[in-house]
């Protein structure tokens, strides 16, 4: 049983593609990849319109959620008949459009409605201060002493 709290996270590659949760109740850790080796696509997108509890996330908010929405709303009408690598390949290339902030591309995906409710705790740190310090995920994993920093 998973509780209404999760952490979570995705990595998007060219050939690999992960979304990881931990139950914040719990401390179970679970994720879905779809890779050549691996393709969870079926159960992530059930999974996706089906959780009605909290995400907690780092830069969700303009990041993961606006590629799951992608993912969520393009599954049916042409994700699920993709390859695995051609699947990866178009949610990298769909990634990159968020990450370089292609609005007309991107516009139809940023305001979807979720069945989740997303509490994006980079919103919550203030906005000068991340501007001045440049603080992102991976250096504030640095900063921290993290053991593991991708």
């Amino acid at each position: 049983m998973i509780s209404d709290y999760l952490e979570g996270d995705i990595e998007t590659f060219v050939n690999y593609f992960e979304v990881g949760f931990k139950d914040y109740i719990t401390k179970n850790t679970f994720y879905f990849e779809i890779s050549e080796s691996k393709d969870d696509r079926i159960a992530l997108y059930n999974f996706l319109i089906s959780y009605k509890g909290y995400f907690i996330t780092f830069n969700g908010v303009h990041y993961d959620n606006v590629v799951l929405a992608y993912f969520i709303k393009e599954f049916n009408r042409k994700l699920n008949r993709l390859s695995s690598l051609e699947l990866t390949k178009e949610l990298k290339r769909f990634s990159n459009l968020v990450i370089f902030d292609d609005h007309e591309a991107t516009k139809w995906y940023k305001w979807y409605k979720h069945s989740w409710t997303n509490i994006d705790l980079f919103l919550y740190w203030a906005r000068s201060l991340r501007i001045t310090k440049k603080i992102s995920l991976k250096s504030l994993g640095i900063q921290l002493n993290h053991p593991r920093v991708q």
